[in-house]
């Protein structure tokens, strides 16, 4: 399965969770304008989608990220390293619109690399303090993935922002990790280790949905797995509509997890490149 993914920062070690640089460029880094006459195609699969979305899907368009490329620095003095995520501008439509494996022929024949969406995703391996590894499983309303196990994630939203600095879109790519922990687990964020474990594992790019990207993290929070999963069941949290269960795996087994023959819980491809990585890093 490692080959249905890319790393793009091949750590030797972690980093802190805000050792990483943004460069946001519109002009450079947007998405190239399809032809008229294939947006309009777009468009149109785009209201299939919506339509279908009112008999349980839960779909709409935000703009997000355009993760165009990493840039990696390496400082000879210390070794150490330094990344930079070169970032603009594009939204959810044009990621349901040009990622998906079932975009028709006819479509994805014109869509070269400079028209993929390539929304920059985050998502958390999140540890409990009796070290299991916290596992959402996508409801059956995801419009993307459903009923597959992933971690804790979603988007930067660049709603969130009312000047796109680069500063401040560390800060969103950051918080916007955190908050996704807490809206779909419902773990406290008063729990959450922030300042001491709180980690950089992974960029990685999916091959099956041609590149799309996902900054990947590794964060702790002091509640154990039963606590969490408490007031997981309180259904309390802002996105409960989104996650229909919570699965708590060892840490101390989570190659088991990884194993191409263990059909039984299927994980999205940037929960295995995590998991891979965080063996790797930590373990």
């Amino acid at each position: 399965m490692s080959s249905s993914w890319i790393d793009l920062l091949n750590l030797q070690k972690p980093l802190k969770f805000n050792e990483f640089q943004v460069n946001f460029n519109p002009e450079l880094y947007n998405a190239k304008p399809l032809p008229s006459d294939i947006q309009k195609k777009l468009d149109d699969r785009w209201n299939d989608l919506l339509n279908h979305a009112k008999s349980g899907k839960v779909l709409f368009n935000e703009s997000k990220f355009r993760l165009h490329s990493v840039e990696t620095k390496i400082n000879n003095e210390n070794n150490s390293i330094q990344f930079i995520l070169n970032l603009g501008l594009t939204d959810y439509k044009s990621f349901m619109c040009t990622q998906q494996e079932d975009v028709p022929h006819e479509i994805r024949q014109y869509i070269t690399e400079d028209h993929l969406a390539h929304p920059l995703g985050v998502s958390c391996i999140l540890i409990t303090s009796d070290n299991y590894i916290v596992l959402i499983k996508r409801s059956s309303a995801c419009a993307d993935l459903p009923n597959t196990y992933d971690l804790p994630g979603g988007h930067p939203e660049p709603k969130n922002l009312k000047i796109y600095t680069n500063e401040n879109i560390i800060k969103e790519i950051i918080s916007s990790t955190i908050a996704e922990c807490v809206n779909e687990t419902n773990v406290d964020r008063n729990s959450l280790l922030i300042d001491s474990d709180f980690y950089i594992v992974i960029i990685m790019r999916s091959q099956k949905r041609y590149g799309r990207p996902v900054f990947d993290f590794c964060l702790r929070t002091t509640l154990t797995s039963s606590e969490l999963q408490q007031r997981y069941n309180s259904q309390t949290h802002n996105e409960a509509f989104e996650t229909s269960e919570l699965k708590f795996w060892p840490s101390d087994k989570i190659s088991d997890l990884l194993d191409l023959s263990n059909i039984s819980i299927p994980i999205t491809p940037s929960c295995h490149a995590a998991l891979t990585t965080y063996v790797r890093l930590f373990c």
